[in-house]
């Protein structure tokens, strides 16, 4: 199981640096589509990475995972269906705007009960670096009182220099299982 989170992560953020790489279509042209496995040379850049996005957006948007992408700076720039569920949202703009308020709204607990401080949280440490797969935790919601259990697994998105440039985090709700 962890295996199979690992490369879901890996592809995930595959898919992320391929987006960031049509930026830049220069540099998507000489480094082509790891993710894809295919050089968008030779298919004709522009139609290519469309149908690419198009493909990404759609996976993303079918999965039963939350998934979030936190920039370097801890802004959600971009999140799935089942993660705006997951924190009780109507759509992605509730996310992205709660980030700044997510302490008042919801506290991350570890499974016995103790506060899960930034530094430890999943996405905090993929930001400087680590690959954190399957850390279970709890998200307590400050306002309804409600608690939810997550596995939650971070990894750090990076350029084509290898800097992290942010983070993709996939959680899913463990709560019934």
């Amino acid at each position: 199981m962890p295996r199979r989170r690992f490369l879901t992560l890996h592809i995930i953020s595959q898919g992320f640096d391929l987006i960031n790489k049509a930026r830049d279509p220069g540099r998507l042209l000489a480094t082509g589509s790891r993710a894809a496995g295919a050089s968008l040379a030779t298919f004709g850049a522009g139609a290519q990475l469309h149908r690419h996005q198009k493909l990404f957006q759609a996976a993303l948007g079918h999965m039963v995972d939350a998934v979030f992408v936190v920039s370097r700076e801890g802004r959600v720039t971009l999140s799935n269906t089942a993660a705006t569920r997951l924190f009780g949202f109507s759509h992605f703009a509730g996310v992205r705007d709660a980030t700044a308020e997510f302490p008042t709204l919801f506290q991350l607990r570890h499974l016995d009960g103790r506060p899960i401080e930034s530094p430890e949280m999943a996405t905090s440490r993929a930001l400087k670096g680590e690959t954190v797969v399957d850390d279970d935790q709890v998200i307590h919601n400050l306002v309804s009182g409600q608690d939810r259990f997550i596995r939650v697994s971070s990894a750090p998105i990076r350029d084509a220099g290898g800097q992290t440039v942010g983070v993709v985090t996939v959680a899913r709700d463990v709560t019934e299982l």
